[in-house]
């Protein structure tokens, strides 16, 4: 027995031994593809950054053996003379903190390749890389730095005498400031890219810009003609007969309605929007239901129509792997489980809402999230929970009046609404602990009460058999 036992041992070594030979001899063609790289001179050098792409690399055994590979011989590999050879180093580098979920790593290896060439003479090359940081910075929804990276791409002459790359350069830098709510630079960049897009007969740009303009124009000011950029997008996506471009527009009307708390009308156009989606359950379809049930949060009489939406995006959003969604479907169904009153199903899809925010959304632009946060928390009457959701919504709120440059009102306004729904919180908290002491009291009474009469039955049918039994004794 111990024979074998000792053959078993050795075999599982053996075993371990050829699985890693196995990943070793699979990296080496990684490691060979770099190597090579060595020899790049300066007429090669344009061409041998093709390689680029902008997908996150999917972590398997053997690239892990390549990664460790790369990271144990760095300093090695970057004293090599050739820069060429460098700064594919150092983009393989970016690519592995990248697939390792490490953004700020992998942004600090971009940045680094920009030493080691010149964009006048690699104007290609030097796009392509900025291009793979905004795509980066994209998938960690980090519109600063996305945004960072194409206004860069500015500053060649490849791109400003390229009218095609430099309006869509301009809508992307639209696209970046419009989600990081610096409305100011995106609306500019919108007015830079529609001439240009509009000489271009470009009609799906030119209604992306439109629909920029009209938000950009909703949230810096009161003019109520900021709808004709709407009206207009819808009418060209109508014309165009496109109906991916037809579904954003009406989409864009529903939120329209929406924010001017006319959610039955806001529902309607949802609804038209996903409809015009004919990929049903798509990401896309999806995020509008997304919007519409938001419109059904604040109709009581739609509780049920709000439930059955929520367990819809949920089950969507799994099946589609959006994890960048899934903050919003979890938010739903914790939504769904408060208002009828499931407390602690509810408290656990706010955490799992709150956890998957943090990992994979951007959690510094997310003040409308907190707040339904709180608001959920609120019917649950978990006011600590409340409380906390309500200050992360009002800080982020500040933070972006600042960087939108909307004024000091909107902060005071801020600040003052904070103030008041702190006051609300402290309230109803003092109320629910309040009635919770009554409660118990009423329970205390109650329980002494019953206890007086049990004892007083008790003692009254002691009393009658006593009295029965002396009854009987007078008798005999």
């Amino acid at each position: 027995m111990e024979f074998k036992a000792i053959n078993w041992k050795l075999l599982g070594i053996i075993l371990l031994l050829s699985n890693f030979l196995v990943k070793a001899n699979n990296a080496e063609p990684f490691k060979k593809n770099l190597l090579e790289k060595q020899k790049i001179n300066s007429l090669h050098f344009g061409s041998s950054v093709d390689f680029l792409t902008f997908e996150k690399k999917v972590l398997t055994d053997t690239l892990n053996v390549y990664y460790d590979w790369l990271f144990t011989n760095k300093e090695l590999l970057l004293s090599d003379e050739n820069p060429y050879f460098k700064v594919h180093v150092l983009l393989e580098l970016a690519g592995a903190k990248y697939a390792g979920d490490e953004y700020d790593e992998a942004f600090k290896y971009i940045d680094s390749t920009f030493v080691f060439f010149q964009k006048l003479l690699f104007p290609d090359v030097y796009l392509k890389i900025n291009r793979y940081g905004a795509a980066i910075a994209y998938s960690k929804s980090n519109l600063k730095k996305a945004g960072y990276y194409f206004e860069k791409m500015l500053d060649t002459e490849k791109v400003m005498s390229d009218s095609v790359l430099l309006a869509d350069i301009y809508l992307n830098l639209s696209n970046c400031y419009l989600n990081d709510q610096q409305y100011d630079k995106s609306i500019h960049y919108s007015y830079l890219a529609y001439p240009i897009f509009n000489a271009l007969n470009k009609t799906p740009e030119l209604i992306e810009i439109l629909l920029n303009m009209y938000n950009c124009s909703f949230f810096t000011s009161n003019d109520s003609t900021n709808t004709d950029y709407l009206y207009r997008a819808i009418d060209m996506a109508q014309n165009y007969g496109d109906s991916i471009l037809i579904s954003t527009t009406y989409d864009e009307l529903g939120k329209s309605y929406y924010r001017r708390g006319n959610y039955p009308e806001a529902i309607r156009y949802y609804k038209i929007a996903r409809n015009y989606a004919s990929d049903k359950g798509s990401k896309r379809e999806v995020r509008i239901a997304v919007l519409q049930h938001l419109s059904y949060k604040y109709m009581p009489d739609s509780v049920e129509a709000a439930c059955e939406i929520s367990d819809y995006i949920l089950t969507q959003s799994l099946k589609n792997k959006d994890v960048k969604l899934l903050s919003n479907a979890y938010l739903s169904r914790a939504n769904c489980f408060a208002n009828h009153g499931l407390r602690d199903s509810a408290i656990y899809y706010l955490e799992r809402s709150e956890e998957n925010r943090v990992a994979y959304g951007n959690a510094g632009a997310a003040q409308g999230y907190y707040y339904v946060m709180y608001e959920v928390a609120l019917k649950i009457k978990d006011y600590e929970r409340a409380m906390r959701y309500l200050t992360i919504s009002t800080e982020q709120n500040l933070k972006a009046s600042r960087e939108a440059n909307t004024g000091e009102l909107t902060a005071t306004r801020a600040k003052l609404d904070y103030q008041l729904q702190k006051e609300q919180i402290s309230e109803l908290k003092f109320i629910n602990d309040l009635q919770q002491e009554k409660n118990k009291r009423q329970q205390l009474s109650i329980l002494a009460i019953t206890l007086l009469l049990l004892t007083g039955a008790a003692f009254f049918i002691y009393a009658r058999k006593k009295y029965n039994q002396l009854r009987e004794s007078y008798r005999e």
